[in-house]
C-alpha cells in the first residue's frame, strides 16, 4: 500500500479477516474454490516433474500414495464449517498483532 495509506489498508485487511471468520465463505465462493483446487491438482498430476516430487518425498513426509490419489477428493470435500472451525481456532482477537513496515522518510533535500 502507499505509505500514506498503510494505516488505513491495515484496518481494511483486519475488517475483512474479521468479517470473514464471522460469517464464512459463501456457498458461491465455495464452489469457485472447489473448481480451483480440481484444476491445479488435475493439471499438477499431468506433470512428470509433480509426481517425482511426489515420490521422492513419501518416505520423508510419511505420505502414503493413496493420500496422494484422493487428494482431489479430500481438498474438494472442505465444508463451510471446516473453514469455520479454522477461523474460530486461529483468528482469535486476543491472540493476534500487527506489523506495519514503512520506508524512512528521505532526507531534507535542502540539508
Amino acid at each position: 500500500a502507499d505509505p500514506e495509506k498503510a494505516t488505513a489498508a491495515a484496518a481494511i485487511a483486519r475488517s475483512v479477516i474479521e468479517q470473514f471468520a464471522k460469517v464464512g465463505p459463501t456457498d458461491e465462493e465455495m464452489a469457485t474454490v472447489r473448481k480451483q483446487f480440481k484444476n491445479i491438482i488435475e493439471q499438477s498430476q499431468k506433470n512428470p516433474s509433480y509426481w517425482a516430487s511426489v515420490l521422492s518425498d513419501l518416505e520423508y513426509h510419511e505420505t502414503k500414495i493413496a493420500d496422494v490419489k484422493e487428494a482431489l477428493q479430500k481438498y474438494t470435500s472442505y465444508t463451510k464449517a471446516d473453514i469455520m472451525a479454522v477461523m474460530k481456532k486461529y483468528i482469535v482477537a486476543n491472540e493476534r498483532f500487527e506489523v506495519i513496515a514503512l520506508p524512512k522518510k528521505k532526507a531534507d533535500a535542502k540539508k
